[in-house]
């Protein structure tokens, strides 16, 4: 009984404070990105906070009020909701059992949302009063059959190139059954000791080491990305890569040169301004590359999502795709086409994993 009335006693006080609230007006527009054509007919969804419930110790929860309309011909959905906090979040989405399509069916990847922020009200308005935000659509253009995987292994020995091979997934001889370099990754260990300080007798470790990728051929390279990370199931980098643009070879370094000081890593220099490496840092590449005449006349394209993950006792981990067709720059993956077959095995004692993103 006395549970009875806890929840009696939140109702009461939600349907309270949703009549004291504000109103946000808001203009949802959903257009496909690199057209921007409307995207008609799509329902958005608008929430926003209603009140907290109270429940026993350490299980009590949020409510939030679900409102649903969808885009006219113009691609525009408006909303008029009571808001609390003056925040309303919106996505747009179909829903494959209400509305018996997904987004694939309509042609489209998932999306994230996008959130109206209001800190001032003005005669029960927040203001700014029905601003428009917008929500874009990548379109699915043409997946392809990709070599793609996650790959959880070891640089085989310091101070020494060290090839990996993409199509077969593993290291070249003598460390694998790899037969073509396409990626020459090295680790160099400048130098790694452990001194004390002179103030206590506790030991420090001082230590520089540079990670590169290099290639076999003239014309291969890599090409610095910054994306910031989406949603699974979410197109994160364009579908077609550059033609031109790319890099012999990619250094980074972790070092640190005095007691007290903090460690340094100076690829976490080159992100431009408001961007970290490790969230927002990709890569495109090619590889396998044939020149006649002083030019590329026959390269294989790929993409890297995330940055090479690489530690000092040569542990290395990255995500890449492959398109296996000479010349073909599509990098737009088809998840269910995957080369590689298994949606996880083992290669060798390396644990390498498929990916599911396109």
């Amino acid at each position: 009984m006395k549970k009875f009335f806890l929840h009696i006693a939140s109702a009461i006080v939600c349907v309270a404070t949703t009549a004291c609230a504000s109103t946000a007006k808001v203009t949802v527009k959903v257009v496909e990105e690199d057209t921007g054509k409307p995207v008609s007919g799509i329902p958005v969804y608008g929430s926003t906070f209603v009140c907290y419930v109270s429940g026993p110790p350490d299980f009590g929860h949020d409510r939030y009020r679900c409102k649903e309309v969808k885009t006219d011909n113009t691609g525009a959905a408006v909303f008029e909701v009571k808001c609390l906090t003056g925040e309303v979040g919106f996505v747009a989405r179909y829903d494959r059992d209400k509305d018996k399509k997904s987004m694939r069916d309509a042609g489209y990847y998932e999306s994230d949302g996008v959130e109206y922020k209001s800190h001032t009200s003005e005669l029960g308005l927040w203001q700014p009063w029905n601003p428009t935000l917008t929500i874009k659509f990548k379109r699915i253009i043409k997946p392809i059959p990709m070599y793609a995987r996650r790959v959880e292994t070891k640089i085989p020995a310091y101070d020494k190139p060290c090839g990996y091979d993409l199509v077969l997934g593993d290291w070249i001889g003598p460390y694998g059954m790899g037969k073509i370099a396409d990626f020459v990754f090295q680790l160099d260990k400048k130098n790694d000791i452990k001194v004390k300080s002179e103030k206590n007798e506790k030991e420090e470790r001082l230590f520089d080491y540079v990670f590169s990728v290099k290639f076999s051929n003239s014309g291969d390279g890599i090409q610095s990305v910054y994306v910031k990370p989406v949603g699974y199931g979410q197109l994160r980098l364009p579908a077609t890569t550059p033609r031109e643009g790319y890099q012999a070879s990619l250094s980074q370094r972790s070092y640190k040169a005095k007691i007290g000081e903090r460690e340094h890593n100076d690829n976490q220099a080159h992100a431009p301004i408001g961007r970290r490496a490790e969230w927002d840092q990709n890569y495109f590449f090619r590889v396998r590359s044939e020149n006649k005449y002083g030019a590329v006349v026959s390269t294989l394209y790929g993409k890297i999502h995330d940055d090479f993950i690489w530690e000092l006792d040569r542990s290395l981990e990255f995500t890449y795709y492959l398109n296996p067709t000479p010349n073909d720059r599509n990098v737009e993956f088809d998840p269910d086409k995957n080369l590689f077959g298994e949606p996880s095995c083992r290669v060798g004692s390396d644990q390498s994993m498929a990916v599911g993103n396109p």
